[in-house]
């Protein structure tokens, strides 16, 4: 996800910011646990705004930027509100574009969650060019 948050003065402090994703839908048919299902926020320093790469998985960072929100607390048909934390705060680019991946926070921990073929772990999430895009709200004072 690529946010401009050039528009914040260099001088600025910020205060806080909330990262809203829209989720139609989700599934768990491989029963991984909710933690392990959670989404997780980190950075993306992806290169391309306008295309998706092969190349672009490795482009994802393993710092939290928000606290994870487990799958069983993951409301579908709504926006889900993720408050970025001080690492997060920070990685906002007043100078430019903010760049964030939504990721599996087993996949983040470096974990090995259960698998087995035909099943399953997904969230519908809605991109830029749906209605319910995602969001990023930004507090800051000067």
């Amino acid at each position: 996800m690529f946010f401009d948050t050039s528009l914040i003065p260099d001088l600025a402090t910020i205060d806080s910011a909330v990262l809203s994703l829209y989720v139609i839908s989700k599934a768990n048919t491989v029963g991984w646990t909710s933690a392990h299902a959670a989404i997780a926020i980190t950075a993306n320093t992806g290169t391309s705004v306008t295309a998706i790469a092969s190349t672009d998985y490795q482009n994802v960072g393993a710092t939290r930027l928000v606290t994870d929100i487990a799958y069983d607390d993951v409301t579908t048909s709504a926006y889900n509100n993720f408050t970025l934390n001080a690492a997060g705060l920070a990685y906002i680019n007043k100078a430019g574009l903010t760049r964030l991946a939504a990721r599996f926070a087993v996949d983040v921990d470096a974990g090995t969650p259960a698998f087995d073929a035909n099943k399953l772990v997904e969230y519908d999430i809605q991109s830029a060019e749906a209605a319910n895009k995602p969001r990023l709200v930004v507090q800051y004072h000067v």
